[in-house]
Parts: C-alpha cells; structure tokens; sequence
C-alpha cells in the first residue's frame, strides 16, 4: 500500500468512527436516563401537603422548568394534555410556585440528567394518591411511570 492510500483509509475510517458514534441525543442514551427516574414517597406527599390548586380525583399535576435556576409550579389538571413545554406566562403563577426546596428535592428524585434532555428542560409531572402513590413524567414525548420508592 502506498503513502496516499493508507492517508485515504485512515481518513475514511476517522470518517466512519465519527458518523457511526452514538451522539448524547440519541435513543440509546435516553433510555438509560429515563430509567434512572423515580420519586421518593415522601417528596410526593410534600407535593400534596403543598398543593395550591385542588387535586381533581386525587390527582395533581406541576411542571418543573430548570432554566437558569430550577422552578416548580402546579397546574390544573384541565391544563396537563394541552401543555406545549414553552413559556407560557400564565402558567408562571407565583401563588402556584413550589418553595425551593421542594423543587430541588424533584430535580434530586428525577435525576438533572434526564431534565436536562428533556423538551426545554421542562418536564411535566402527574401523582395520584388513590390506592397508594402512583406518578408519571412527560419530558416532552410520552407519558411514562415512575418508580417510587
């Protein structure tokens, strides 16, 4: 093999290496993040202890926003399935804002990892208390359950 032809392999394999090396966006990387979620049953019953907006059938709901600085707040359950996850100025209400540190107590359970590649860096949460604590989280795709424990 001469010099120019080991130069044109060596390149197209760096070539390769790049374009075939999972990038941090990718599906395989958020399955491993979004597995790692869960909410401590404590957090949730502060979360109802808390609540501004009156559970509908035991149930509330909040969305979290980690931008510049973490903020929690709840919203009405009539608010959850329209929820675009963009700033919307209503839905900053002070009076429905979590304190602070229940908020950071959240981002603990959630893990920021998987905040942090969710749709705005918001994510959206809904927790039941009817037979036990049930609780799932949107990060901008689907519903999925959190474990809790």
């Amino acid at each position: 093999m001469n010099r120019l032809s080991l130069a044109a392999w060596m390149l197209m394999l760096l070539f390769c290496l790049g374009a075939c090396t999972p990038s941090a966006n990718s599906t395989t990387s958020q399955v491993a993040i979004q597995g790692a979620s869960r909410m401590q049953q404590a957090t949730i019953e502060q979360l109802f202890n808390q609540t501004t907006i009156p559970a509908v059938d035991n149930t509330l709901a909040l969305f979290c926003s980690f931008n510049e600085g973490i903020s929690c707040f709840f919203i009405e359950a009539t608010q959850v399935e329209a929820f675009n996850f963009m700033y919307d100025e209503q839905l900053y209400n002070p009076i429905n804002k979590l304190d602070g540190q229940l908020a950071q107590q959240i981002l603990k359970d959630l893990d920021p990892k998987r905040v942090d590649q969710s749709k705005n860096n918001t994510v959206l949460l809904r927790c039941s208390k009817t037979n036990g604590f049930t609780c799932e989280i949107n990060s901008g795709t689907a519903w999925e359950p959190l474990a809790i424990e």
